[in-house]
């Protein structure tokens, strides 16, 4: 499921001959706590990301994903971007790097259950500089 409303953080980034202000954003949950993906009583396939970590250009991103599929595999992709995934890529927790010339990106992390069932939860990651 995506956020509802876009997370946002300020840090500085240095060009040649000045500083500017990037602001960085992404469309994870703050908290996966009460979403379906955790409700016993949601009968449906259900998961959900959360961004674990504040959004920076110089240290990790982690998120961790979560799903109501009992005993899933549990996958992350790099489906557009300047991200690289730093450790986690088989896990419940991820953590990724943007690179030197990241402006937008997305993430998935996608699950599959013994039986068959699937979800999948897409995180969008952008950059603009602040006026």
């Amino acid at each position: 499921m995506l956020a509802s409303l876009f997370t946002l953080a300020t840090i500085s980034a240095c060009t040649s001959n000045e500083t500017d202000s990037l602001i960085l954003q992404d469309t994870a949950d703050a908290s996966c706590a009460d979403s379906k993906a955790n409700d016993p009583n949601f009968d449906g396939t259900a998961c959900c990301i959360q961004r674990n970590s504040e959004l920076s250009t110089s240290a990790p991103i982690v998120y961790e994903y979560f799903t109501n599929i009992v005993n899933p595999d549990i996958t992350w992709e790099v489906v557009s971007g300047d991200i690289e995934i730093v450790s986690g890529a088989n896990s419940s927790t991820v953590s990724v790097r943007l690179g030197s010339s990241f402006t937008s990106g997305e993430l998935v992390g996608s699950s599959i259950g013994a039986t068959g069932q699937l979800c999948s939860d897409l995180v969008v990651i952008s950059a603009d500089l602040a006026e």
